[in-house]
């Protein structure tokens, strides 16, 4: 806690909490707090909390989302709001994906990691395994027209790499489709959460449109 500057509903709501718990406080000085917060000008509260990734799943059979190699943690976290917000059950990260749960990623997200179920599985061999439904690959260097292409009547999984360096070929191979989005040709790409955003909400769209019910 910030001392001196703690609005009184902040400290009633830490006292309450402690009251309750293990939880211990530690005031600290205005100088102290501002140096090891995350973010300028915060609430004036910080909290160390220890968690858990739930177990990798023996099957997934609900929508899902797999981020391959997306470093940016900004990035990381409105892939995570938009498949949220996009009625997607998993979200998964990858090898080289910044840590779901730091605190920028979780800024971004805005409560998304509170309705996804989240996972860590560098192995993309895995995904192909235990994934029931069709894994489809959003790449810029080529595949079909994500408009044109038949697809969606089953779970998908999404695989989402990084702007600069696109899918790896590991990602790529277990796709069993590669689906893109034709964009005006004087501009090189979309930002991997703006290409996230149309894909997952074309998927919602042609859900709605046909009744399809995939489990949640």
């Amino acid at each position: 806690m910030r001392g001196t500057e703690q609005s009184a509903e902040a400290l009633e709501l830490v006292r309450a909490v402690e009251a309750k718990s293990k939880a211990k406080s530690i005031e600290l000085t205005p100088a102290l707090y501002d140096k090891i917060s995350p973010v300028e000008h915060g609430v004036g509260v910080l909290a160390e909390i220890e968690f858990e990734m739930p177990p990798w799943p023996k099957q997934i059979v609900a929508d899902a989302i797999y981020l391959d190699n997306v470093q940016d943690p900004g990035n990381v976290g409105t892939l995570l709001r938009t498949a949220a917000a996009a009625g997607v059950r998993h979200a998964i990260a990858g090898l080289g994906c910044a840590f779901l749960w730091s605190p920028k990623v979780m800024r971004a997200a805005m409560g998304a990691h509170f309705v996804l179920d989240l996972h860590e599985q560098p192995n993309v061999q895995a995904l192909r395994e235990r994934f029931v439904g069709e894994i489809l690959a959003a790449d810029a260097s080529g595949g079909e027209d994500l408009f044109d292409a038949e697809w969606g009547q089953q779970a998908s999984l999404w695989i989402f790499g990084s702007e600069g360096q696109g899918l790896e070929a590991e990602a790529l191979a277990i796709a069993d489709r590669r689906l893109s989005i034709k964009i005006n040709t004087k501009i090189e790409s979309l930002n991997v959460g703006a290409a996230a955003a149309v894909c997952l909400f074309e998927q919602r769209r042609r859900r709605m449109s046909t009744n399809s019910h995939i489990l949640p």
